[in-house]
């Protein structure tokens, strides 16, 4: 499969959204004092915060529940219709 230039431009993160996420991240990391492991977390807020994502899928919901913007789905909670 060949790709154009076009096509690998479209699909790279644009500066301006990197950016975007790094800010928030950091934002996030004083606001509630993140430390550790549970920055993680914070960055994948922050992508989602940029991104307009109200939703996370998870094991562990209680990691979330500082972000009131952020509905934390535990996987147990989820059901499959067939």
């Amino acid at each position: 499969m060949v790709l154009s230039r076009r096509t690998l431009v479209a699909a790279k993160p644009t500066h301006r959204k990197v950016r975007d996420v790094w800010s928030t991240r950091r934002k996030l990391l004083l606001a509630y004092s993140i430390s550790g492991v549970q920055v993680h977390d914070a960055r994948l807020i922050a992508a989602m915060r940029v991104r307009g994502v109200k939703r996370i899928l998870t094991f562990n919901a209680t990691d979330f529940v500082r972000y009131a913007d952020v509905e934390a789905v535990h996987h147990r909670n989820v059901s499959v219709e067939r």
